[in-house]
Order: structure tokens, then C-alpha cells, then sequence
């Protein structure tokens, strides 16, 4: 019987996407999460104690089909010099998650750390205004008082000029919350409800298109990531697009508190677009690796 394996540690997600899972356990700790085993490679030759042999019977109850191999094949295959005689192959999706969980958990701990942690210490974290910012949002005054709260009267001016805009916009020569500078910062800040006002709902739907073609695609890079650093590297880039857009466009439309987050590639700063760039280009070399990775490091084995 022949069998056709992808060996390595990450591919591109297509019709045979699979990672493997090497070692006792790394093995136990996916059966424990529940992830499923399509395969699982067993070399008798190498030392398999009690655990393993029940490691091998539970992942047999659970659906994985067993190949028993020599002791010079499975040292082809494997990646370590010293293996243990255990390989499966699992798909390629749970490990993704997995990943993402991780650099979740990471997020929420760093918030936390920031926001609770820090003040506890006599770390002020946020200044007078950023609270001032957050207070405006959480509570919004029912008449804007701009001599008290400067932080309303820039909400209250974008949301006049995104409706303005209405639904193919006033132009730029009509743009009367541009042109007489009652729109806050509209080159950085508020160069979303610029394009609102300018150019409507349409020109606003085809820039949130766009920005949805970005993401997706940084998504799909980081699914084809070949390994854990090239994982954390794409899913913080996404995480970063993703964080600015949302809370950009959101303080433009009200959602959001007020900040001086950039829209990406579009808000006036060089220190912006050229972080942008830089992160656009790790996506490239992500994306390249993988393709590389996926033409020529395949490995066929016969059993």
C-alpha cells in the first residue's frame, strides 16, 4: 500500500493541508484537545513503553489509522535526530486555531497589565484628556458644550460630515466641513469622514471593500504560514490592520472613543505609512516562504 504523506511542519492550506505532530507528548496533548488524527507513524524498533502503546490503541479508538514502520524509515521522516518513534497528522486548521487561541490569550493579558496592573503601581497610564475621550463616549452629553468638552464637538463635526455625504457625496468643491475646517485633523484623524462627506456612502463602501480585501488577505497568509513565528508574525499584523481600521473609521461614525489612531495607508504620517509598509512587506516574505516551502520540501513515503 502507498501512502502519501506532506511531511513538514507548515503548509499552505489546499486539499491535502496537514501538519504533523511528533513526540509522545505532543501527540497526547492534541488527543486531550480533541484534535483529530487522520494518521498516526509507530516505529516498534525505537523504545514505546506502556504510554505509548495505549497512546497508540486510544488514537486508534478515536479514528487515526496506524502504520507501522522500520526504524530507518521513520528516522527519514522525522524531524528531530533523536525521535521517539511516534508521528501523526493531524489537519492543518485545528493547529491554526491553536495558535490563534494562544496569541488571544496574549492580547488579554497584555491589556490587562496595561489598564489593571499598571495604575495599581502608580503607572498613570491614560492622561487627563484620554479619559476625558473615554468618559465623553461611555457617557455622551445630551447638549455639546465645546468650551468644556472639545472631545464631543469633533464627534459631533464628523457625523455631520459623513451625513452630509449622503449617498454619492458633495464633492470636493462642496465639502463644506473640509473647506471651512469644522471637521478636527481631517488630513489624519478624520480622513475617513472626509471621504464621507466628499465622496458619500459609495466612495466610503469602496475604501471599507478595499480594507476588507487587506485583512482577507493578510488572513489568508496567515493560514499559509510554515511555522509558529511566521504564525505570531501574520496574525500581528492582522491583529494591528484590523485595530486601527475598526477603531479609526469607528470614532468617525461614533462607536468608538475619539483617538489619534491612524487610518492605515491613508491618514497623513510617515511614521504610519512607512510601518505599514515594512508590515505589508513581512506579509510578502510570510506568503513567499510558504510557496517555497509547499514546492520543495514535500517528501514522499511509501509504506
Amino acid at each position: 500500500m502507498k501512502q502519501l504523506v506532506k511531511l513538514r511542519d507548515r503548509r499552505p492550506r489546499d486539499e491535502a493541508g496537514v501538519f504533523l505532530v511528533e513526540g509522545y507528548r505532543e501527540i497526547r496533548r492534541a488527543l486531550d484537545r480533541e484534535i483529530t488524527l487522520n494518521e498516526l507513524y509507530f516505529a516498534p524498533d525505537w523504545f514505546l513503553g506502556e504510554n505509548e502503546r495505549a497512546l497508540l490503541a486510544e488514537a486508534a479508538a478515536a479514528g487515526a489509522a496506524l502504520f507501522e514502520l522500520t526504524k530507518e524509515t521513520f528516522a527519514k521522516v522525522a524531524y528531530r535526530e533523536r525521535p521517539d518513534g511516534l508521528l501523526a497528522v493531524a489537519p492543518q486548521w485545528h493547529r491554526t486555531m491553536d495558535d490563534l487561541t494562544a496569541l488571544a490569550a496574549l492580547v488579554v493579558i497584555a491589556i490587562t497589565l496595561v489598564l489593571a496592573v499598571a495604575p495599581i503601581f502608580g503607572i498613570n497610564v491614560l492622561k487627563g484628556y484620554e479619559k476625558q475621550r473615554l468618559t465623553t463616549f461611555i457617557n455622551p452629553p445630551t447638549v455639546c458644550n465645546t468650551a468644556l468638552d472639545p472631545t464631543c464637538y469633533q464627534e459631533h463635526e464628523s457625523l455631520i460630515a459623513i451625513g452630509s455625504g449622503e449617498k454619492t457625496g458633495r464633492g470636493a468643491a462642496g465639502a463644506t466641513q473640509t473647506l471651512y475646517h469644522f471637521l478636527p485633523v481631517p488630513q489624519a484623524d478624520f480622513i475617513f469622514a472626509v471621504i464621507g462627506e466628499t465622496y458619500g456612502f459609495a466612495g466610503a463602501a469602496i475604501v471599507m471593500s478595499l480594507y476588507a480585501l487587506l485583512i482577507w488577505r493578510t488572513l489568508r497568509i496567515l493560514t499559509m504560514a510554515k511555522n509558529l513565528f511566521g504564525t505570531l508574525i501574520a496574525g500581528g499584523i492582522l491583529a494591528m490592520l484590523m485595530f486601527q481600521v475598526f477603531l479609526n473609521i469607528g470614532m468617525t461614525i461614533g462607536i468608538m472613543p475619539v483617538t489619534g489612531v491612524p487610518l492605515p495607508l491613508l491618514s497623513y504620517g510617515g511614521s504610519s505609512v512607512v510601518v505599514t509598509f515594512l508590515a505589508l512587506g513581512l506579509l510578502q516574505s510570510i506568503h513567499i516562504q510558504a510557496r517555497m516551502a509547499s514546492a520543495g520540501k514535500a517528501r514522499v513515503l511509501i509504506v
